[in-house]
Formats: structure tokens, sequence, C-alpha cells
């Protein structure tokens, strides 16, 4: 029987358990509380196959087939069960488990074509000055953003940039980024029209 062979285990290890964890050698410390994780492992796994006899023995006999979360449930979580109820749960098949579903990526989130040509308008900071010391801040990069636009039988992507600054001369300053435009706001329709003429 497993139990008893554990059980049997545990006690040859808690009597060679006898080794100091406080060593001052730090590998032979490492080694001492490798063993006690090993051994109290092992102490966790025979108490959980004594507990899953005692719920067997509680349910009866058909009750063996059974797994660990069908025995918690049933003996546990409802106390009043009956040896029929325990015998339909072991006859009834395990729930497989679904494979998940694969998502699709969302169609707004792809890419703009590369061989459309790009209008860059970039966006310049108001604030100029560092905030913490006054001194004049250079620009460090651009938040981009691309959004599809027409003119009248030409089609192009819209690329703005908004300058980021910060100051280069001490380490208090934050970074100052230029407002953000009102875009005119182009629904699905609109651009699965506009994707339809490319």
């Amino acid at each position: 029987m497993p139990g008893v062979r554990k059980a049997s285990l545990l006690q040859g290890l808690r009597l060679s358990m006898d080794f100091p964890v406080s060593a001052p050698d730090p590998q032979l410390r490492i080694a001492n509380l490798e063993r006690e994780l090993h051994w109290a492992q092992l102490k966790i796994q025979v108490l959980e196959e004594r507990l899953r006899q005692q719920r067997i023995h509680m349910l009866g006999p058909q009750s063996e087939t059974l797994s660990n979360l069908q025995l918690e449930l049933l003996a546990d979580q409802e106390p009043g069960v009956t040896a029929q109820e325990v015998e339909a749960e072991a006859r009834r098949e395990p729930i497989v488990k679904m494979p998940q579903r694969e998502r699709k990526p969302h169609p707004g989130r792809e890419p703009l074509p590369e061989n459309l040509p790009r209008v860059e308008k970039v966006i310049r900071c108001d604030e100029q000055a560092c905030r913490a010391c006054g001194r004049q801040t250079g620009v460090i990069g651009y938040d981009e953003s691309e959004q599809l636009d027409v003119e009248p039988a030409r089609y192009f992507v819209r690329v703005t940039k908004r300058e980021k600054r910060a100051c280069w001369g001490c380490e208090q300053g934050t970074v100052i980024m230029a407002p953000l435009e009102a875009h005119r706001e182009c629904g699905f329709r609109r651009r699965k029209s506009l994707f339809r003429g490319i």
C-alpha cells in the first residue's frame, strides 16, 4: 500500500534529519534545507493519502474511482450524500477540458499598408521651458499615431507626431508633450469603405 510505504519512508527520513539547519557552511545549509523541504513534501503526500483513504472509508468502496476533488466535494461539502449519489458520480465520465478558442486579431489593429504615402504633421509643444529650472528643453522623441485619410482620388496615411520635450540641463524636469489635436471622427463603416478602395 503506497500510504504505508510513504509512512515508513518518512520515519527513515525523520531519523536522518538531525543535521543542524544553521550550519556555518552555506553549501551544507542549502543541503539541509533541501532535505527538510523534501521531507515536508513527502509528509504532505502522506497526509493527503490518509485524507483520501478516510474519505473513501466514509463514502464507501464505490468512491475509490473518484478524483480527489470529487471526494472533497462529496465528503466535505455535502455531508448527507447517499450511496446512490456516490455510485452515480463514480459512473459519470470525467469532464473534458474544452480547448481554448483561438482569438482572431481585431481588424482595426492591423498596421496600415506600407505602400501608401505618409503625410506627416508635427505638433509643437506650447511649453518649451523646463518647469524645474526654466532652461530651454530639447526634443527627445515623438508620440506617433497613424490614421487613414483620403483626399479626392488620393489615399494617404496621416501621421501625427506630438513633440515630447525634456530638459537637457537638469534631472528634476519632467517630460512635456504637445496637446492632442481634435481629430475628425472616422466611423467603422467609413474606414471599411476606405480600405475597399485601396
